[in-house]
């Protein structure tokens, strides 16, 4: 009964250093994710200075001037 305990036991302590170090990978993934948002947020705020713009209208998913032209 004591080696299954311990079997147990190691198999837990194994379990949570796994997940323990996926929660680290997920937690720098959010952080560098939330980064960009912010430099993107940032870098639309700068050229919207640079141009006297205070708005842009945004064009729908799918419908850049790219996806308009034909060949």
């Amino acid at each position: 009964k004591v080696d299954a305990y311990r079997a147990i036991l190691a198999r837990a302590g194994s379990i949570a250093d796994e997940y323990g170090a996926q929660a680290e990978r997920f937690a720098s993934v959010a952080k560098g994710a939330k980064n960009l948002a912010q430099r993107l947020k940032d870098n639309l705020k700068y050229a919207m200075a640079q141009l006297g713009r205070r708005s842009f209208k945004a064009n729908a998913p799918g419908s850049s001037s790219a996806a308009r032209r034909t060949p």
